[in-house]
């Protein structure tokens, strides 16, 4: 048997973005560094990156020193203000996300964790990552919650979406408007791959009916 034979195989680079809230100041080992903790854990990462405002700087500046073992940079976002700013906050994650493939690092193989921070941040970062078709996003739930709504520490619960279903919507919109556009062959191409079960299944074998169908009577090939 050769070197290459039983050479092991090379493992996928992976990278983890979080948005950091401020959680609450008088209890940040149960509102920050457990959760955060949870987070980190959970996978085998190559780059995390924590995404917090300016207000929230402090808390990502904690927890990289807290959580020194694991490869955390902290890229905040570049105004005060930004993190009610939708806008504002997507155009700096997007910059971060690109940043990271340029690194070599595949989309499919990035997590985006979208559990806290503002509503726009959270939003942001979820665009952002279906935008760029990131291999997951992940929302840490809650067993249990106090008599305030406040997640019971040490009852985290993490969650990983592959957010297949937009991608698939993303690009059947696409190959409606190659339809309409005379593009045929590329509306095929898009839609190669059979479609897996659920709720955009007929559509998208119509779709792909339409492009082969009318790409062939196109070409004058019936």
């Amino acid at each position: 048997m050769s070197e290459q034979e039983t050479a092991a195989p090379v493992r996928c680079r992976r990278a983890l973005l979080l948005t950091v809230g401020t959680g609450t100041a008088e209890q940040l080992e149960a509102t920050i560094i457990t959760p955060f903790r949870k987070s980190f854990e959970e996978g085998e990462w190559d780059q995390i990156v924590l995404l917090p405002s300016k207000t929230s700087e402090a808390n990502a500046r904690l927890l990289q020193e807290r959580f020194g073992q694991f490869p955390i940079e902290v890229r905040p976002l570049r105004l005060p203000g930004d993190e009610d700013n939708a806008d504002a906050a997507f155009r700096h994650f997007d910059e971060v996300i690109l940043r990271l493939l340029a690194k070599g690092f595949r989309a499919q193989d990035c997590t985006a964790d979208i559990t806290r921070g503002t509503k726009a941040m959270t939003a942001a970062l979820a665009l952002a990552a279906i935008n760029h078709r990131l291999g997951h996003l992940r929302y840490i739930a809650a067993s249990q919650r106090d008599e305030r709504g406040m997640v019971v520490a040490g009852t985290e619960r993490v969650d990983d979406v592959e957010p297949r279903i937009i991608a698939q919507r993303q690009d059947l919109n696409q190959a409606f408007a190659f339809l309409r556009a005379g593009n045929f062959r590329a509306a095929e191409q898009l839609l190669s791959a059979d479609p897996p079960e659920g709720h955009l299944k007929k559509e998208i074998r119509f779709a792909r009916w339409a492009a082969q169908f009318w790409g062939a009577w196109d070409r004058f090939d019936y």
